[in-house]
């Protein structure tokens, strides 16, 4: 059996997407097969549930919580203090242990393990260039890219094609079968049970094209509510003084096993992401993408390449981003061809099916074994 160690600078559990991407990996690691050893640096956390209970993964993976100095909230200084630290624990904890495959989403934890032998597998989430990356690019075995526009950019600066294989963010496909109605998902919700329901899922950051989807929906009509879900107390303040509008409707984040609810609960469901920033044109893989499929709701999205290297004509209604007439447009047209509205659903949650964790880690696992 294969030891793996996945190596992650990050609190966990933690409310942010990114640590339920990593349980979720080492979670179908583990399952199918490989012996999976998570580690993390010991921090301050408000949350006392468990990585497995808080995330509702199985127990099939070993985590390992490291003693670092949590200086994050000391801003970009603090931080950099506490990566070095974290690293150097990292880098301690392979010297007593026995791996033959490092893995992590960090540049720093892998410079450091570069010391000890086995395969060193960079997952990357965005574009990365300078020194550090260059000397860490010479020497790894192998990049895991989340989307097909990081592995052009990753070629481009000369990684053998070989060594580089997509495999974008999943979905626990189990997650969605509810039995509850829609109407009965929305009265547990307190959502309106009489209006057009529009919903966004996730933070609300510029770059997810989140205004767009605000302006949007005053062109929509009385009888439609557009909901977002999530972002930081600070960010639907803000959010919401942009955008006073009774047709918008703001809910704090929600934990992992509620979203499906909210997800079920809508008519339509968008991905409003900017092509204005590279990260969202050309080089995410957003998991509330997978999540939608998923559920088996209308999807309304930016016809940009991140989105297109999943979404395209037969499984989603796609318009132009940053154009909020063109979001409402594309929310009026699903709303006024239900029939061909649920055909297109339903080839969505059909090819959601690819994108299963589990069918993401034998892609991963047979990458390892090559290099």
């Amino acid at each position: 059996m294969i030891k793996l160690c996945y190596i992650a600078n990050i609190r966990i559990p933690t409310e942010r997407a990114h640590g339920i991407q990593i349980a979720k990996t080492c979670e179908a690691l583990g399952h199918e097969g490989m012996d999976v050893t998570l580690v993390v640096p010991r921090r301050m956390n408000t949350i006392r549930t468990n990585v497995y209970d808080y995330y509702g993964v199985r127990k099939n993976f070993k985590t390992v919580f490291l003693p670092t100095i949590d200086l994050i909230n000391f801003g970009k200084i603090g931080f950099s203090i506490q990566s070095v630290l974290f690293a150097v624990a990292s880098f301690i904890y392979l010297l007593r242990n026995d791996f033959q495959v490092f893995y992590s989403r960090n540049r720093l934890p892998l410079l450091f393990s570069l010391c000890v032998s086995g395969k060193k597998i960079w997952e990357v989430h965005d574009a990365k260039s300078g020194v550090r990356t260059d000397f860490l690019l010479k020497r790894i075995s192998g990049i895991v890219a989340i989307s097909r526009g990081l592995k052009v950019f990753y070629e481009e600066k000369k990684v053998l094609k070989e060594k580089i294989i997509v495999a974008p963010d999943g979905v626990s496909i189990d997650r969605f079968f509810i039995t509850e109605s829609q109407l009965e998902v929305r009265k547990k919700l307190g959502l309106p049970l009489d209006k057009k329901l529009v919903l966004y899922t996730g933070q609300l950051y510029g770059w997810k094209g989140v205004q767009t989807l605000a302006d949007a929906a005053v062109l929509l009509g009385q009888e439609v509510n557009t909901i977002f879900v999530g972002g930081s107390s600070k960010h639907q303040s803000d959010f919401r003084q942009r955008n006073y509008d009774s047709r918008i409707i703001l809910f704090p984040q929600q934990t992992y096993d509620k979203i499906p609810y909210f997800l079920k609960a809508a008519d339509v469901l968008v991905l409003p992401n900017t092509a204005k920033e590279s990260i969202s044109n050309l080089y995410t893989s957003p998991m509330k993408l997978f999540e939608y499929m998923a559920s088996g709701v209308s999807i309304v999205a930016s016809r940009i390449p991140s989105i297109c290297e999943v979404l395209n004509d037969t499984n989603a209604t796609l318009v132009e981003a940053d154009n909020p007439k063109a979001f409402a447009d594309g929310l009026q047209k699903v709303f006024h061809n239900p029939v061909e509205a649920k055909r297109v659903a339903g080839q969505a949650k059909k090819d959601s099916l690819q994108y299963d964790w589990s069918v993401r880690a034998r892609t991963i696992i047979n990458f390892c074994n090559s290099q």
